[in-house]
């Protein structure tokens, strides 16, 4: 071949050889691999050597394969060339994410650890700042579910210079929940059943997210049975079907019901616990005046205070704990007012069925005071049985203001019955009746003589003290039958008199006696006349 020809054909392969220049994307490919390193041609005059560490997934490096390389350095002379697979995808990656950025598209990125404040997530190979406030819509606790999780991204901010990004997934959300609710908001009507996602939990009840919506399930329409807290029922991100109660799109409002997918528990309730049944139940609450029983959820029943024990006990909490397991008699139904009356007493033996029997009227009893009131005190008799012992009925001559100044709890007395009614088990007890009316013992001796001390004086007359047996009574003397015609500073507190009984009243508990009678019926007539005359 001649040397013009040569010439022509090596300018010719010049010229069909790419002009390249540092700094550029390359398009190379693979034309054969070695243990460290593949051979990669981009129709320059040699060809370059990359190691494979620049390749993330060597499965894919194959004869033939493109790739985009980064063209770092050409040495002509020596014929090297030196590419950077990474430092390109670098490159365009940061493109994708500029346009991220500025046109809003999505990018995918894989969640690789938790850092401060949020996580970091993986985008070909570049690493971003997801915060944790921009995780999801709602608020996340626990934010380790993500990591491993490969989601979609928007970047809201980058540095290039810093190498610095942040991206978010909640813009993503937002968006696609806009979407999701305007087409809901067109088609939701009121019975709708629907699929959602629980998203919050306050005390007054669960919000869920029903497709882009909000929907607020209210504490009462969680369950038909009692409950204190909405997390007894629901936690957060449980998924639940629900039907809508009430659409307000003006205000933006969605209420909605779980329970109302329940059978309603007040159906057949006649028929499932008959008047006089025995049923079991839990105590839900304690009141003063009673128990709620739950004998099913949504099912509650009261069981009154006057239906909890054959004695008389002051409050629930007695003989009762809030989570007892109890055994109860149904003793009426009000479906139409969801009410059930239950009885616990009714489960055990009446102990007054035979009280007539073992403490008839005016036998004397053994008993130990239980408790007091402002009336009386109350007396146990036996297991079950407790009788009154009145205030009045405590002492034949002793005013008592309250039983308590003269009876201890847990004391041991005898007392004599006075009464019974069992139908409205009561009994009527008395202290003072183990011995006899002192005012009987006085009524034998009217007309006879007495001393008397004076106790208080009156407008009306003067106010003593008398004998009668081992007691001292109190008894009047009227004006009329005192000797002197005064009483002002001729009579005082402590004096003692000679007086006769005249008359003694044991219903109306009045006795009165006469100073001057006395005198007359020892007859010193005389010295009653001179003392009036000197008056």
């Amino acid at each position: 071949m001649k040397k013009d020809e040569r010439e022509l054909i090596l300018q010719s392969i010049d010229k069909s050889l790419k002009r390249v220049k540092e700094g550029e994307i390359v398009e190379g490919e693979v034309i054969m691999t070695l243990p460290a390193e593949a051979i990669i041609d981009i129709g320059f005059k040699s060809e370059a050597r990359v190691p494979l560490s620049e390749f993330d997934d060597l499965s894919e490096l194959e004869v033939g394969k493109k790739f985009d390389f980064l063209l770092e350095k050409v040495v002509e002379n020596e014929g090297l060339i030196f590419l950077s697979k990474r430092k390109a995808d670098a490159i365009r990656v940061w493109k994708e994410i500029e346009k991220s950025y500025y046109d809003k598209i999505s990018l995918k990125g894989k969640i690789i650890k938790l850092v401060k404040g949020g996580c970091i997530a993986n985008i070909k190979g570049i690493e971003a700042f997801l915060p944790g406030s921009q995780i999801d819509v709602a608020e996340v606790r626990d934010m380790n579910k993500f990591v491993g999780e490969t989601l979609d991204f928007r970047v809201i901010k980058f540095d290039k210079l810093k190498d610095n990004i942040v991206v978010s997934r909640k813009v993503i959300l937002e968006k696609e929940f806009q979407k999701k609710a305007e087409i809901l908001w067109a088609k939701i009507k009121e019975e709708d059943i629907l699929e959602g996602e629980v998203k919050n939990i306050v005390d007054f009840g669960v919000f869920v997210d029903i497709g882009g919506i909000d929907g607020l399930i209210r504490i009462g329409d969680l369950s038909w049975g009692r409950i204190t807290h909405p997390s007894e029922v629901l936690k957060v991100g449980d998924k639940v079907k629900v039907k809508v109660l009430q659409i307000d799109k003006e205000a933006k409002h969605v209420a909605i019901g779980i329970k109302q997918l329940m059978p309603y528990p007040w159906e057949d309730v006649e028929k499932k616990y008959p008047v006089d049944s025995k049923v079991k139940g839990r105590i839900t609450s304690l009141t003063d005046y009673g128990a709620f029983v739950e004998i099913e959820p949504g099912v509650e029943g009261l069981i009154h205070i006057s239906e909890m024990s054959w004695t008389r006990i002051r409050s629930p909490s007695e003989i009762l704990t809030v989570g007892e397991t109890v055994q109860v008699v149904v003793l009426d139904i009000d479906k139409a007012e969801e009410k059930i009356s239950l009885g616990l007493r009714q489960t055990q033996p009446n102990p007054w069925g035979k009280v007539e029997e073992n403490c008839p009227v005016g036998s004397i009893v053994t008993g130990v005071v239980k408790s007091f009131s402002n009336f009386g005190a109350f007396i146990e008799l036996e297991d079950g049985i407790e009788g009154l012992l009145h205030i009045s009925d405590l002492s034949w001559t002793e005013h008592i203001e309250h039983a308590g100044d003269v009876l201890k709890k847990r004391q041991q007395i005898k007392c004599k019955v006075l009464n019974i009614d069992p139908a409205s088990q009561r009994i009527s007890l008395g202290l003072k009746q183990l011995e006899k009316d002192p005012l009987l013992t006085l009524k034998e001796s009217v007309s006879s003589s007495t001393k008397g001390k004076i106790k208080e004086i009156v407008d009306k007359g003067v106010v003593v003290k008398i004998p009668a047996g081992k007691h001292r009574v109190e008894g009047f003397i009227p004006y009329s039958h005192l000797m002197q015609s005064s009483t002002k500073g001729k009579y005082k507190i402590g004096d003692e008199l000679d007086l006769k009984l005249l008359e003694v009243d044991e219903e109306r508990r009045r006795v009165i006696l006469s100073e001057r009678e006395y005198y007359e019926s020892e007859g010193v007539e005389e010295e009653i006349e001179e003392e009036t005359e000197k008056e």
